[in-house]
């Protein structure tokens, strides 16, 4: 059962008041008290569409963190016409303040609280599970509170053997010490609750009081967290519909059963079998190869359509060259069994054979081109829906579909799920599956790859916050020029002055730092080096606290001693630094993708893109303005505001334009992913103990948070190839053309590129694809044996084939290239 909290604008997460609650129970699922009987269960995902007399509701949500919480849409209304959108986030933890009671005697572990007497329970310490959006998130996260203090950071969830949802607190012993002394506080314990009820009860123990010197081996105190009174949600009336009255098909084109029409199971299997099947067609158009159709798989060639004979055509040497033998050859060198050749491949040349599945397959031009063929058929055979789209105008469709996917609540929860993933390829599906789905429904995937390319974006803007800039040098060559952009749109009226500052004494303070004169460049450096690795909001409240109290380094204040009129409108304009900050942290995360070292670039170059990186702060500004009051006042609700803000449309735009102008002069927008790409690569490639710590980017993150930040990153870059390392789309971006060919036309290429060698013989073999340990070769081996009676055995063809052409071709493949391994932070 998932608690729904509903997005309500702003960075509010609230408890859904008409459904409750999602529950899923053996392959079924309800929405509060209504059955949804079309819903679709893959690995990560769940979808439906259901629509009955006066009824709509669609969906699809994703599992996250390991099936604690799942992420996704919600559509309900009277018809698809009128249906709401609703961003959703369910949790298995629901929101609610217990009364606990616990033992005040001790028992032995596994005891059944319910088997203690009423006389052996005293009131335990009150308990309150909640959900927050933290200062540097976006999504909520449990917060748990005993006895009115906060112990959050000490307490972990996991799903048990039973499916129960569990918290596990473990306090330290600082902890101990600081919590108050009037209640003795539990050191260590669980509490589990199952989540399949209206109003779940906690059951557990207490292993340790903070007050013990140390804990009885096997005796515990039981535990036990009982809901308030006052706290139920109403549940909705029942609405029970059986079967028979719903349908899945929606009575009119929607984008909410559009969303729901994603690639699964059932087109990757069938975009594997065309590509078979194609290359068995192209087998039968030679002679030699034709014979080996017969032998090997005892078949004619497939009857084809003419569309798909001339796809076949445009790589008909590719298949008969490449595919065909790579695929036999592989197949015939694993294969255990009755007539198993003895010519065998070397370990070189199985390496090589392996390499070439791994990589040299992948980056053909040709395999790209069959796949963008095969899959657009595969996906529309396997979901007939879809074309129904496609006829009605798919581009039409494709820009609706981008529309509701680029809206604030769909966008955050996207960017969240993929940056909070470090580099987990699963958090990647939704944004490939969408990405599918657009480039199928409009094949030049333009506007595919703007969705990709916003998304990255949006993980670079997600990122602003954990990085920090205590580099002199940024303090000199890029705090400076956006600061006195941003002094001069407040001197012109388009943003609040800092209080105190006049408009003249903002333009004289603009004036020097344009310039960079009176040698403000090297006193600016020098607050940059007295705030050392925090993250930005906490590095520029610092900043601002020492000019609070005069701490200021020394090289800064011999600077202001002899420039006091400039020092004393700097020391006004101190509250701006942070939106300053936040400028030049989005300008030298994108630089450093696309550019790798921003020393390299010209001051002009630098310029264009602080001018373009404060023109989308100022727009997030005008949506949050109490931002220019500084770090030091700020609040949750306005730190989560801004940072939210920068996921509206529209700052969706701008931020392109900070990326354009990071780019060089030569370089089209549209190549961002290819130019971002081949920057991971190197930072990826890189040795260390970190990745990235030779890269610009670790000048930007402590050491945890450039790993977290990388991870998440890389993911998103990663969006075309699930299963496969990141480098590996990367040599595919950097040796064949454009994003669009690449990531686009081959988002199943993970799976269609026949995987890894070894998985090549579980494919194809286990499902009887290639019949080798099938009926045909049983019936050879039968054949064999009855000629063994009269004349000398024939040559086993499968030795033939390996002698004549698997050996041969496997030897005159390159060798493979070593594999990057992906470093951890440590």
């Amino acid at each position: 059962m998932f608690h729904v909290l509903t997005h309500q604008g702003g960075a509010d997460f609230l408890l859904h008041p008409d459904i409750p609650a999602l529950t899923l129970d053996r392959g079924s699922l309800r929405l509060g008290n209504t059955p949804v009987h079309t819903a679709h269960f893959g690995g990560d995902r769940i979808t439906w569409v259901q629509e009955a007399p006066g009824r709509f509701t669609s969906g699809h949500l994703y599992v996250c963190e390991g099936g604690l919480s799942v992420r996704g849409a919600l559509f309900i209304g009277r018809s698809p016409a009128d249906a709401e959108q609703r961003a959703i986030y369910g949790t298995v933890v629901k929101p609610a303040i217990y009364n606990t009671r616990i033992t005040t005697t001790t028992h032995p572990v596994g005891t059944d609280l319910h088997d203690i007497p009423e006389a052996e329970w005293t009131e335990g310490l009150p308990l309150e599970i909640s959900y927050t959006v933290g200062m540097d998130e976006s999504l909520p996260k449990p917060q748990v509170s005993l006895a009115g203090e906060d112990i959050t950071d000490e307490t972990t969830w996991k799903i048990d053997d039973k499916g129960r949802t569990v918290l596990q607190l473990v306090l330290s012993s600082d902890t101990c010490d600081f919590t108050s002394e009037e209640s003795d506080f539990y050191k260590r314990a669980t509490l589990a609750f199952d989540m399949y009820q209206p109003q779940p009860q906690g059951e557990g123990a207490v292993a340790e009081l903070c007050s013990q010197s140390s804990a009885a081996d096997g005796q515990v105190r039981l535990w036990q967290a009982i809901p308030q009174a006052g706290q139920v949600v109403a549940t909705p009336p029942s609405t029970e519909l059986s079967a028979t009255e719903v349908s899945a098909v929606a009575s009119e084109l929607n984008v909410a059963e559009l969303m729901q029409i994603l690639p699964d199971d059932s087109v990757d299997e069938r975009s594997k079998s065309l590509l078979i099947r194609n290359m068995k067609w192209a087998m039968g158009q030679d002679g030699t190869e034709k014979k080996w159709l017969e032998t090997f798989f005892a078949q004619e060639p497939p009857v084809i359509d003419d569309q798909q004979q001339d796809l076949i055509k445009k790589s008909l040497p590719w298949y008969q060259n490449e595919l065909t033998k790579a695929y036999l050859t592989q197949c015939f060198n694993q294969y255990k069994g009755p007539n198993e050749p003895t010519v065998r491949l070397s370990d070189e040349q199985a390496k090589k054979l392996t390499g070439y599945f791994k990589s040299g397959l992948a980056q053909s031009k040709d395999f790209t081109a069959q796949q963008q063929g095969i899959f657009t058929t595969a996906f529309i055979e396997a979901k007939p829906r879809l074309q129904d789209y496609i006829s009605d105008g798919g581009k039409k469709w494709a820009k609706n579909l981008f529309d509701t996917l680029t809206e604030p609540q769909h966008f955050v929860l996207m960017v969240n799920c993929i940056y909070g993933a470090e580099g987990d390829p699963a958090a990647l599906a939704p944004l490939k599956n969408f990405a599918t789905l657009l480039a199928t429904l409009e094949p030049d995937a333009e506007i595919a790859k703007d969705y990709y390319s916003r998304v990255l974006q949006g993980v670079l803007e997600r990122g602003v916050p954990e990085g920090k800039l205590d580099d002199s040098d940024i303090f000199s060559d890029w705090i400076r020029p956006a600061l006195a952009e941003l002094l001069r749109q407040a001197a012109d009226g388009e943003i609040p002055l800092p209080d105190g500052l006049l408009k003249n004494d903002a333009l004289a303070l603009y004036e020097a730092l344009l310039k960079g004169s009176a040698g403000i460049s090297a006193a600016l450096g020098a607050l940059g080096l007295a705030v050392k690795d925090l993250v930005l909001r906490k590095q520029f409240a610092e900043l601002e606290q020492r000019f609070n109290e005069g701490a200021l380094p020394e090289e800064y204040t011999r600077w202001a001693e002899a420039n006091p009129k400039l020092a004393g409108f700097l020391s006004k304009a101190v509250k701006f630094f942070l939106i300053a900050g936040w400028s030049v942290g989005t300008a030298l995360l994108i630089t450093s993708l696309v550019r790798g070292d921003w020393k390299k670039m010209s001051d002009q170059e630098r310029a264009q893109v602080v001018l373009s990186a404060v023109r989308l702060t100022i727009a997030g500004i005008k949506v949050v303005p109490e931002i220019v009051n500084g770090a030091i006042s700020l609040t949750l609700k306005i730190w989560n505001g801004f940072k939210q803000a920068f996921f509206a449309k529209d700052l969706q735009m701008l931020m392109g334009d900070v990326v354009a102008s990071a780019l060089p002069a030569e370089v089209e927008l549209t190549d961002f992913a290819k130019i971002a790409a081949e920057n991971i690569d190197d930072i990826l490639s890189a040795g260390g103990e970190v990745i990235g710590e030779s890269s610009a980017f670790a000048r930007l993150f402590t050491k945890a948070n450039l790993a977290k930040f990388l991870k998440g990153l890389s993911v998103a870059a990663a969006v075309a190839a699930v299963g496969l390392s990141m480098w590996k789309l990367i040599k595919d971006i950097q040796d064949h053309g454009s994003v669009t060919d690449i990531v686009f036309d081959s988002l199943n290429l993970a799976i269609t590129c026949l995987l890894a060698a070894v998985a090549v013989a579980e494919i194809f073999i286990t499902s009887a694809i290639l019949s080798v340990a099938g009926p045909v070769l049983a019936l050879a081996g039968l054949i064999l044996a009855i000629v063994q009676l009269f004349v000398a055995k024939p040559k086993n063809p499968l030795d033939e084939f390996m002698e004549n052409v698997g050996v041969p071709f496997a030897d005159g493949l390159p060798k493979p290239k070593p594999t990057p391994a992906l470093a951890v932070a440590r």
